[in-house]
């Protein structure tokens, strides 16, 4: 195929994000707080608000809190990743789904942002950022297929045709989705599967799937 390799892409996060609340264009503190409101508002339904892309520089010492996003969304649970993919923020219904309190330890790989009187502050920062995403509910096979399509095609409209996608977990039940797109005809570009391995694993590295 002819266009553009994209060598290291997370195909799956970006479809899910082109349907998700984007905070990435937004540039202050108020902007922020009148987006996340007028989402919630046109998704009652919404088990969770899922979104994206804030700042660090839009809060005191660049870390926000649970009690802003409780003054904006006091009951469904929020989950709104930073911009560079490193920190969740969360609010307290969030928490609460999570079983995140004060006893909660951190894991080895990340750090749950507490208060000075040992309450988490509704941030979770690298390996910790599972912690609160293994909250929401799983995704569908059919959100998932319906993302990878919505990702897919928007690289193709931009001209990338090959792409290599970063599977950091579950990276058979990735392969399988991408099969199963291809055979319904809804995969307009080529994909390689990278999963990351132990380091005792003993196996491919990666699997071709032609467009």
């Amino acid at each position: 195929l002819g266009g553009v390799h994209d060598h290291h892409a997370h195909v799956l996060l970006g479809g899910l994000g082109l349907d998700a609340l984007q905070l990435s264009e937004l540039e202050t503190l108020n902007d922020v707080e009148a987006e996340v409101r007028r989402y919630a508002a046109l998704h009652p339904e919404a088990g969770w608000i899922v979104g994206r892309g804030w700042r660090y520089s839009m809060f005191p010492g660049g870390q926000p809190t649970r009690a802003l996003l409780d003054a904006w969304v006091p009951s469904t649970p929020v989950l709104l990743k930073s911009y560079d993919g490193h920190a969740q923020w969360t609010n307290t219904a969030g928490l609460k789904r999570a079983g995140s309190t004060r006893e909660t330890t951190d894991p080895n790989n990340g750090t749950i942002v507490r208060s000075s009187n040992g309450e988490p502050t509704g941030l979770f920062l690298e390996g910790a950022r599972a912690m609160i995403e293994d909250a929401a509910p799983p995704l569908t096979d059919r959100v998932q297929m319906d993302a990878l399509e919505r990702a897919a095609d928007y690289l193709v409209s931009r001209g990338v045709t090959k792409v290599d996608d970063m599977v950091y977990r579950d990276a058979e039940e990735r392969v399988r989705l991408y099969r199963a797109l291809r055979s319904e005809g809804r995969l307009p570009i080529a994909v390689r599967v990278f999963p990351v391995l132990e380091a005792s694993a003993d196996e491919e590295s990666l699997t071709d799937l032609a467009g």
